[in-house]
């Protein structure tokens, strides 16, 4: 038999504020992405500078260069998003009302 209880409060409550901490560990493959792609750009930039080009074009580096930023900044958010924390709230009781003077 399975017998179905109703979860006390404070269950609950640890369920849902008790989520603490980063979750990088969620978002390392975006992680990755944004790293190879910064490693590729730089690499790339390199090697263009240098003089050892082979087929690169300043074309194909400028549009490659846009692209990779465009898809950093679009997984930064996603990266970021593990760090953040929302503020901090107090819950307090609120004020009695003061007694009228007669």
């Amino acid at each position: 038999m399975i017998f179905w209880t109703k979860p006390d409060r404070q269950q609950h409550l640890c369920r849902t504020a008790c989520q603490e901490g980063t979750f990088f560990r969620l978002v390392v493959p975006q992680f990755l992405v944004i790293l190879i792609t910064a490693l590729a750009l730089i690499y790339a930039s390199i090697d263009f500078l240098s003089g050892n080009a082979g087929n690169y074009t300043v074309n194909g580096l400028v549009t490659n260069a846009f692209w990779s930023l465009n898809n950093i900044i679009a997984r930064s958010g996603i990266v970021l998003t593990a760090f953040w924390k929302p503020e901090a709230t107090v819950i307090s009781e609120p004020a009695a009302e003061p007694e009228p003077a007669a």
